[in-house]
């Protein structure tokens, strides 16, 4: 939902290769965002957590099921 509050982008870090690393900042920053600053869905019926819950569940292999 609010994904152009943000961009990628290379930033300085000591333990990165040549001294960056990729990161998802603020736009316009060089601060990085945590990941609940993302807006998953502007349907208030869903809560944000359980979306993110599932995403990981997913991620990690879990059988999305078929409806």
């Amino acid at each position: 939902m609010n994904a152009k509050a943000f961009e990628r982008k290379w930033v300085a870090n000591p333990h990165g290769k040549d001294g960056k690393v990729m990161r998802i900042v603020e736009q316009g920053s060089n601060r990085t965002i945590s990941g609940d600053e993302v807006l998953l869905t502007s349907d208030t019926q869903f809560e944000q957590g359980k979306i993110r819950t599932l995403i990981a569940l997913w991620t990690l292999g879990a059988e999305v099921a078929k409806t």
